[in-house]
C-alpha cells in the first residue's frame, strides 16, 4: 500500500519589530504537519528600507532555509493591513518588501503560495472553534501559550519570557485555518502543538 505523503504548511505572520537583546519581535512563523504544529518561532525581519541589499539577502537566506528544511506543500502569509499611524511609513514598506521577497522565491521554486486577510482567518476561527467572539486571537494565543512547555534557565526555574509571543499564536491560527479550509483536515485543538514542538528563532 503506497504511503500517504503528509501535508506540510508553513505560515507567516509578518511584522517589522525586532529586539536583538531580548530576541523577540513581530515576524512569526509556524510549521504544521498533518494538523500538528511541529515548530514555531520568529524570523529576524527587515527593519529599514534605506539600505536593503545585504539585509534582504540575509532575510531571503532565512526563508530559503525554512522552505528547504520542511518542503511545504503550501506557504501562507497574512496580508498587511494599513491601520494608519506608524504603518504608513517604514513598517508598511518593510513588510511589503519582505512579502515581495517571499513571493518571488516561492513562485520561482514552484511552491504553492496563499495569502489571507486578517479578518478572514480570524472570523473563521471564531465561528469554527468558538474561541472568543470579541478577542479570538488573544484567547487562541493564551490557549497555545498555556500548552507550550516553559523554557528552563540555568537555575532550573521556568523562564516565562522565553515562551512564544502573540504573533506566533497568529501564525499558528493561520496554519490552522489553511489546514481545515484548504485540505479539510481534522484537528484536535487541545493537542494542536506537538509534544516535541520546537521554538526556533531564525
Amino acid at each position: 500500500m503506497p504511503q500517504i505523503k503528509p501535508r506540510v504548511l508553513l505560515a507567516f505572520d509578518p511584522g517589522k519589530s525586532w529586539d536583538p537583546e531580548k530576541e523577540t519581535g513581530s515576524f512569526a512563523y509556524a510549521v504544521m504537519v498533518d494538523g500538528k504544529i511541529i515548530q514555531h518561532g520568529l524570523l529576524i525581519p527587515l527593519v529599514s528600507v534605506s539600505d536593503m541589499d545585504q539585509p534582504a539577502v540575509e532575510f531571503l537566506v532565512r526563508i530559503k532555509a525554512l522552505v528547504a528544511q520542511f518542503a511545504p506543500d503550501m506557504v501562507l502569509y497574512e496580508l498587511f493591513q494599513d491601520r494608519g499611524g506608524a504603518s504608513k511609513g517604514t513598517t508598511g514598506m518593510c513588510i511589503n518588501a519582505m512579502m515581495g521577497l517571499i513571493a518571488g522565491e516561492l513562485l520561482q521554486s514552484g511552491r504553492h503560495l496563499v495569502t489571507v486577510s486578517p479578518s478572514l482567518w480570524k472570523t473563521w476561527l471564531t465561528r469554527t472553534h468558538g474561541i472568543g467572539k470579541k478577542e479570538p486571537v488573544k484567547n487562541l494565543f493564551e490557549h497555545f501559550r498555556a500548552t507550550v512547555p516553559a523554557r528552563v534557565n540555568q537555575k532550573g526555574k521556568a523562564n516565562r519570557a522565553k515562551r512564544m509571543v502573540v504573533h506566533e499564536g497568529d501564525a499558528i491560527g493561520i496554519a490552522l485555518w489553511a489546514y481545515q479550509t484548504k485540505y479539510q483536515g481534522q484537528v484536535d485543538l487541545a493537542n494542536l502543538l506537538d509534544l516535541d514542538a520546537k521554538r526556533v528563532i531564525n
